[in-house]
């Protein structure tokens, strides 16, 4: 039996059901997608700590978090000073957090778009006036520009641009961040947030190590910046693989679109095939 070329009928049959298999498949994988990251995507709810017990040594950890990893790097950071006799407050970022009555704050902010979250910077500026009066230390969580080269280095001072002008820190550090599935929902669209693999890039041990030594010394002894060197010069080497973890993120993310597209166009071949078989 010959089979019968395909007519223009036919072909636009054929290529209306392939856009509206493709149009429906996508449609069922989004839907299944959002039903999956549901969690992820629900309101992200903020939690106070207190460590240590009450006396004159009160210290404020004060943050902002996207995705709730700074909010478990500022508690780490205040179990640690709880532990060296301060009496520490973790607090979420708002309009209505005070600063005053505190000898010393910590301020720390997740990093978006290559600078701290509004509410953190905003808050800064808020109370400056009551900042100048106590110690102050900065810490950011952020998870690219990792590396140790002058572009990457230059990135990460850069997170702290539109804070400087309004504080006059003891000391600044950088820790790499967490990026999940809830981070992908809220920043990217539910079909890719939906196959992305976690990757957590905090090191615990740097964390504490760093609430261990901070606001140990005298204010006049330090230089702002001053840990940012030490911390980055013996962080893991895990780090160091960050952009090539991104790109393995990116590549599997192709992979998976191509081999969607594959399967859509062979069973679409299939059935213009059998059609034509059938005329």
């Amino acid at each position: 039996m010959k089979n019968k070329k395909l007519t223009r009928r036919d072909f636009l049959k054929i290529s209306g059901l392939t856009l509206g298999g493709s149009i429906l498949t996508c449609l069922g994988l989004n839907s299944l997608a959002s039903r999956s990251l549901e969690d992820e995507t629900a309101k992200l709810e903020t939690t106070e700590f207190a460590f240590g017990e009450k006396n004159d040594k009160s210290l404020l950890i004060a943050y902002a978090t996207y995705a709730g990893s700074t909010m478990e790097v500022a508690s780490a950071i205040g179990e640690e000073l709880g532990a060296r006799g301060y009496r520490v407050d973790v607090k979420p970022i708002t309009k209505t957090l005070q600063v005053d009555g505190y000898q010393a704050v910590i301020i720390g902010s997740a990093v978006q778009y290559g600078e701290w979250l509004p509410e953190a910077v905003d808050f800064v500026k808020t109370n400056q006036q009551s900042l100048e009066k106590a110690r102050v230390a900065l810490f950011s969580v952020h998870i690219q520009n990792l590396e140790d080269d002058p572009t990457s280095r230059a990135a990460r001072l850069a997170y702290l641009d539109g804070v400087r002008p309004f504080v006059q820190a003891e000391a600044e550090v950088f820790f790499a961040g967490r990026f999940d599935k809830r981070g992908a929902a809220l920043l990217l669209p539910k079909l890719i947030a939906w196959i992305m693999p976690d990757m957590d890039l905090r090191d615990w041990t740097k964390i504490r190590a760093w609430a261990q030594t901070i606001l140990a010394q005298k204010l006049s002894h330090f230089n702002q910046g001053s840990t940012y060197e030490s911390h980055y010069h013996h962080r893991n080497h895990s780090c160091r693989s960050c952009f090539d973890r991104l790109d393995w993120i990116a590549g599997q993310t192709q992979i998976f679109f191509n081999a969607l597209a594959f399967k859509i166009g062979h069973q679409n071949c299939s059935a213009a095939e059998r059609l034509a078989e059938t005329r």
